[in-house]
């Protein structure tokens, strides 16, 4: 008899606590439930964007490889627009712009350059930046807008793109007269580039062109050491 009335004590003690914690324990169960219900719904998603998103960009590469221009801008697009976050949008983009940089029409230029803001503009792969950021400073250096390209690379780069950076805000700084700049950034570039890299006879020769010495920025531009300089290499 003492068994069943503890028994039923337990009993009580449990419907009392589920009468003050169920409902909470409900909740805390369900939205478990949920959440693990929402992010296989939302992997599944992410999943049908990627492989969309990837087979689109197929559709870019057969462009580039079939050297069909429209084709590769409309694969382009679409990724840019439908896909916006996905790295295939990047990298089409950055395809994209290196088939209009070989292209000698200047309004070539003006599309590819539209092509690499877009990636700084929207892109969240760093390495794609980069590499954007470079060539974009390399258009601006041909448009002669100087103080624009050197602001394109006032930003933090990945390790691996700083000798290249370096490089080509050399360039600009040779272009601009600078060449005090000019020589440190070179200088720069080679303490950062792989001793292997077959650039760095380039950057040596960019380098030693210039004079240790200091020069004024307005003095320099009229310098005739200046036209001595190897031409910026894009």
């Amino acid at each position: 008899m003492s068994l069943d009335l503890e028994e039923q004590e337990q009993l009580e003690n449990i419907k009392a606590w589920w009468a003050k914690y169920g409902l909470l324990l409900s909740a805390v169960l369900i939205g478990l439930i949920l959440g693990v219900i929402g992010i296989q719904v939302y992997q599944h998603y992410r999943t049908q964007i990627s492989e969309r998103a990837a087979t689109q960009y197929d559709q870019a590469v057969n462009a580039v490889q079939s050297n069909d221009l429209p084709k590769l801008q409309a694969s382009t697009t679409a990724l840019q627009n439908d896909y916006p976050r996905s790295v295939y949008a990047a990298w089409a983009s950055l395809q994209l712009a290196k088939v209009q940089l070989e292209k000698s029409e200047p309004q070539a230029k003006v599309a590819a350059q539209s092509s690499l803001q877009w990636i700084v503009d929207h892109s969240k792969d760093a390495n794609i930046v980069a590499i954007a950021r470079i060539r974009l400073a390399g258009i601006l250096l041909d448009q002669n807008k100087i103080d624009d390209g050197l602001k394109v690379l006032e930003t933090s780069l990945p390790d691996a793109y700083q000798a290249l950076a370096s490089d080509r805000r050399g360039d600009l700084y040779v272009a601009k007269g600078d060449l005090s700049r000019a020589r440190e950034a070179y200088e720069l570039a080679l303490a950062k580039l792989d001793s292997k890299s077959t650039l760095k006879t380039t950057l040596e020769l960019k380098r030693d062109s210039i004079p240790v010495n200091d020069f004024p920025a307005a003095a320099a531009s009229n310098s005739p050491t200046n036209s001595t300089l190897p031409k910026p290499v894009k």
